[in-house]
Order: C-alpha cells, then structure tokens, then sequence
C-alpha cells in the first residue's frame, strides 16, 4: 500500500530531479561515466528519487532504478543515455502529476487532451482535401493524413489513446469528429485500440448487452476504411460513371485487408526474431536503447532482414523491453499492473467510478502492443497521464 509523500520530501527530490535533469558530463569522463564523481551524485539523486517513487507506487520506483541500471549495465553507450534521460523525463512527468495534481483538477487534463485530439482531428480533415499550412507533399503526391504527427500509425495511436477523455457527458458530441480523423488515417492499429477500448468501458461499466454488439461495430469501421479510400479513388476519376466506384470499393476493401495481412505477418516476424535475441540474454536484457544496436546487427548480414526493411523498433513495447531490459523489466510491468488488479479487486465497487482512466489503460496496452507508441513523445506523455490519473483516483489525493 503506497504511503503519502510529505510536501517538503516532494519538494526536495522535484528539485533533485530538475538538477539531474540538466545535468551533463564534462567531455573527459563521457567515455565511462562510472568512474565520475558527477555519476556518483546522480546516483545518489536517482536513489532519493526512486525512494520518492516507492512511496508513491513501489512498481514504478522499481521500473526506474532498472532504468538507472540498464543503461550503464550490461553495457553503456550513447543510446542508453539518450533512453535513459527519455525515461527520465517521462518520469518526472509522472511523479509531478500525482503529486501536485488534486482530484477536481483531473478533469482539465482530461479536457486538454480531447483538445489535442480535435486538434488533430479537424486538421486530418483539412489534410483530407489538400489543405496544410505545415507539410509540403513531395511532387507528385497527395497531402499525408498525418494530422499534427508525422506518421499516419501515430496519430492513429494518439487519437485512440486520447478517446477515453471523451467518454464524459460535455464531449461525448465531439467523438463524431475524432471518429471521422481516426477513418481518415486509415490505420487499423489505432481502431483496434479504441474499438478494444469501448468494449472495456462498456464491461467495466456493466453494460454487457453493448458489450455484444462491438463485433458488429468492428466490421462497420473496417468497412469505413474501405468506403473513405473507394470515395477518394472515385473523385479522381468521375467521368468513369458510378459503376466505377464499386469497383473501386471491392479494391479498396481487398487492398485494406491485404496490408492488414502484410502488416501482421512483417510484425510477427518481428517478434519472432526478437525472441531469438532474447535466449542470449533472457534476465536483464541487452540494456535500455540497444534494440537498434542489437537488432541491426543481426540485419546486417541480410539473413534478418525483415521485408526489406530496417526495424528501428519493435512496433510491440513489451517485446522491446524484454530484450532491453530482460524478463526481469516485463515481471515489473506485470507486477504494477497485478498490483492495480488486486486493488480494484478489494473494492469492486469502485470499479465504475475508475471506467474512464481503467478504459484508457487498456486502450494503451493495444496500441503499445501494435505501435511503438512510448517511442514517442507526444503519446507517450499521454499514457504516462492517464498512469496518474488512475493513480490519483484510485488512492486519493497525495
């Protein structure tokens, strides 16, 4: 049971951390930090830290001092610095929401992201008819639906990690909107996450019966995609009557399914190697940053090259981290999220009044599972928020 972090305490590691934060080696010890004075203080300053955590959620101070540690061992290097400096940031995010952040006020984070998703939303639209004031298409090609983002599979991600924030009376109209940016980038990963998201909202709230019909919701929204690419594909050629566009819809459909199918089996393959990586090093991993590193060098020789292409990432979060961090970062991850089970499980009651941050976890989990989205920023920090909320209102105030 976390216990409440006293104000001076939070205080004092805030500002450890801020130190920390900017903190930089001087260029003689970047060959090997750990022999630095400078790395033994933030050593010192982490553990204040993770002792900071630890009261807060004893999962999460755990995660990090595997951090700390991953990135200095098995072996440092530029890429685990840069890893670990990203994990330290989002975890002085974490730890200042909870902390600061009061109960009434969860519902202006909230607000803010619905913001952040219409935002989107309405500029794919704009996208959709050729109009962006930010991406220049390269010549001879149309605008990318990318909305804000630079990857259509990450505004995808980031408007169904943001759609639980609508499920609240005031915004419950402006789904429409975000329904309409999410069809319009045309990828399936992000629709999975949301429609996998109603059904959990839906069963946490009791209501089984619309639990029932999501299948039917599913084929609806696959069908969008297609019915969204025949209409596009109609325009360009009206002249050719309308037979033309059902044509164009029954290639539109099989094109849908087939990248679908290409899209699981290039993902698959991909964990499939990656499980060979990890025999070498099942218990702590390669190290935080070094999937790049590791995974390339088995591409290198062109035996691993999966469909022609260099994986910078697992496109799977929990796959990534296996190999980085070994078994022992995934039995931390299952570990938090066993701890928040058990809680909920003590007070069963409580469960429809946490529908919206619990529907956003799960929502999270899909999309990690499919994209690397703690990879970026944007929706990173949005997880690492609905991680507080859920925090804030299931423990209270700290």
């Amino acid at each position: 049971m976390p216990s409440k972090v006293k104000p001076g305490g939070a205080a004092i590691a805030a500002l450890l951390l801020i130190i920390v934060a900017i903190w930089k080696y001087p260029a003689a010890d970047l060959s090997d930090p750990r022999f630095s004075m400078y790395f033994w203080f933030e050593i010192a300053a982490i553990a204040f830290f993770c002792f900071a955590l630890w009261k807060i959620n004893p999962w999460w101070a755990m995660f990090f001092g595997l951090v700390f540690i991953s990135h200095v061992y098995p072996k440092g290097s530029m890429h685990s610095m840069s890893a670990y400096r990203a994990c330290l940031y989002g975890f002085m995010w974490l730890y200042f929401v909870t902390i600061y952040v009061k109960q009434p006020e969860v519902n202006h984070l909230m607000d803010a992201m619905c913001i952040i998703a219409l935002f989107n939303a309405i500029f794919l639209m704009f996208q959709a008819f050729g109009i962006d004031p930010i991406w220049k298409p390269r010549v001879g090609t149309a605008t990318p639906l990318v909305g804000f983002m630079t990857n259509r599979n990450e505004t995808s991600a980031l408007l169904a990690i943001c759609f639980p924030a609508f499920l609240r009376p005031k915004w419950m109209v402006c789904l429409i909107p975000v329904g309409i940016g999410m069809a319009l980038t045309q990828s399936v990963g992000g629709m999975l996450a949301a429609v996998s998201g109603i059904f959990a909202y839906n069963i946490f709230k009791r209501n089984y019966k619309s639990a029932i019909l999501l299948p039917i919701v599913g084929i609806f929204a696959y069908a969008t995609f297609a019915l969204i690419r025949a209409t596009q594909w109609f325009l360009t050629d009206l002249h050719l009557g309308y037979s033309h566009w059902f044509e164009c819809f029954k290639q539109a459909f099989m094109k849908d399914y087939q990248s679908v199918g290409r899209s699981v089996s290039s993902r698959w393959d991909i964990w499939r190697v990656a499980w060979k990586l990890i025999e070498f090093k099942p218990l702590m991993g390669f190290g935080i940053g070094h999937w790049k590193v590791e995974f390339f060098k088995f591409q290198a020789n062109g035996k691993w090259l999966i469909h022609n292409h260099w994986w910078k990432h697992a496109h799977n979060e929990f796959v990534q981290v296996t190999l980085e961090m070994g078994q022992v970062g995934m039995a931390i991850i299952c570990g938090y999220f066993v701890s928040v089970f058990h809680k909920l499980a003590t007070n069963r009651s409580g469960i429809e009044r946490l529908a919206i941050p619990l529907t956003a976890i799960v929502v999270s989990v899909v999309s990690c599972s499919t994209h690397f989205t703690m990879h970026n920023p944007v929706t990173a920090m949005v997880i690492l928020t609905w991680i507080a909320i859920l925090q804030i209102q299931l423990y209270g105030d700290w």
